[in-house]
């Protein structure tokens, strides 16, 4: 069971480097296992975010200040992309012009956000509603369940509109935070073992998509509940993974303008292009909060 919401560098180190993955994995220059190992960054982002999320909070404190945290950067960066696309890159505004912007945003990665946000206020509702072992128990069933029937339900998902696909998938890491943050006894040890081999399997035999970003999300949700130990060998970076750590929302909002910047010079293939544009939008970010009026800076770049 994971009891402690204090800052551990080593989750905080895990939550960088799945921040640089996402970049990858939206730059395009990963194929294959690689591409589905990049995608398990944002896996690991919503196990964090649910596992560690507390019971005690109440859903009328927490609706505004997450509303303002992930709702209101969604609807500003869906106009500012939509501006994007539409004036430099030349896309007709119809493609916007539909009800699933309203889910999914004007971008491909925008979908995060209000998914996020009705995660949270779920994961929320629930924990104070069910016991965290029973809730644990459940959640881990349910995983089970869920990747178990993961080729079927991909299929049926694969031709429904966006963000379904995203938000199907992504179901996922909200019952492996659910799970993780009550974990404990030999039942939920087997059945978490069980659901780790068959994650591997699917990821060798059958799908990479789904089995390669789950078996790393397991072992991220082992390094959560057994990794405290490694912590004493990362402090001579912590300074450093504390700094860029906070930073990371920022950039996965603001990476793709640096993605598509990358190609327009023409080097949108390029193996580091990805890091660069990891390191310039960690660079416009933090400027940014601290250039911006704090109450500017809170919603649009926080």
């Amino acid at each position: 069971m994971v009891k402690s919401i204090e800052r551990r560098v080593d989750i905080e180190l895990v939550r960088v480097l799945a921040c640089i993955a996402i970049v990858y994995f939206h730059s395009g220059v990963l194929t294959g296992a690689m591409r589905s190992f990049a995608y398990s960054g944002l896996v690991v982002f919503i196990i964090i975010s649910v596992c560690y999320l507390s019971s005690q909070s109440s859903i009328k404190k927490v609706a505004r200040p997450m509303a303002a945290k992930l709702l209101a950067p969604y609807v500003i960066w869906s106009f500012v992309f939509l501006a994007l696309y539409t004036v430099i890159v030349g896309k007709p505004i119809s493609d916007y012009v539909k009800l699933q912007t309203l889910f999914a945003g004007t971008s491909i990665h925008l979908w995060y956000l209000p998914f996020a946000y009705l995660v949270l206020l779920f994961s929320i509702l629930i924990k104070q509603k069910i016991p965290s072992n029973i809730l644990s128990l459940i959640a881990g069933v349910s995983f089970l369940v869920w990747i178990s029937l993961s080729l079927e339900w991909r299929g049926m998902v694969q031709s429904t509109p966006l963000p379904i696909p995203q938000y199907a998938h992504a179901f996922g890491a909200v019952l492996l935070g659910l799970w993780v943050s009550g974990f404990r006894g030999w039942i939920n040890g087997m059945i978490f073992a069980f659901s780790m081999f068959l994650s591997l399997y699917i990821a060798v035999y059958k799908d990479t998509g789904v089995g390669v970003v789950y078996f790393v999300g397991m072992l991220f949700c082992l390094l959560l509940m057994f990794g405290t130990s490694i912590n004493r060998y990362l402090q001579h970076i912590k300074g450093f993974v504390f700094f860029v750590a906070p930073l990371t929302y920022g950039i996965y909002i603001v990476h793709p303008i640096g993605l598509a910047v990358l190609s327009k010079v023409g080097i949108s293939e390029a193996a580091w292009g990805p890091l660069l544009v990891f390191l310039g939008s960690a660079v416009f970010v933090y400027f940014g909060q601290r250039l911006l009026p704090k109450k500017i800076s809170s919603i649009v770049l926080p």
